[in-house]
């Protein structure tokens, strides 16, 4: 497995915002402002500096990449006992809470049936 580089990933991600954009034949100045970043926000991230998600999230939008990118996301199905939860409870499991020692159920040794004498 290649050892994640951030510098690279943001470089890549420049040029390719870079290229997007132009391939749309926009501006800088335009697509900044049809995002609703600022131009120099836009000019970082295509130099390859980081900027705010919330930025990179809009620019993104606006090329029309980020469902691209959100379909490689995989992601995980809701199985057959959260559908029927959900429709008889109401919205699906969103957490997943550990069991206590005090939850978990140990069996007593000392137990008897009481028939025995």
């Amino acid at each position: 497995m290649k050892a994640f580089n951030e510098q690279v990933a943001l470089d890549k991600l420049g040029q390719g915002v870079s290229q997007r954009r132009i391939s749309l034949n926009l501006t800088q100045q335009e697509l900044a402002e049809q995002a609703g970043v600022s131009k120099r926000t836009l000019e970082r991230l295509e130099n390859g500096l980081p900027v705010q998600t919330p930025n990179l999230l809009a620019i993104l939008a606006r090329l029309d990449v980020l469902d691209a990118i959100f379909r490689q996301i995989p992601g995980e199905g809701v199985s057959p006992i959260q559908q029927v939860r959900a429709l008889t409870k109401g919205a699906p499991r969103q957490r997943v809470r550990k069991a206590r020692e005090a939850d978990v159920k140990v069996p007593d040794n000392d137990w008897i049936w009481g028939d025995e004498k």
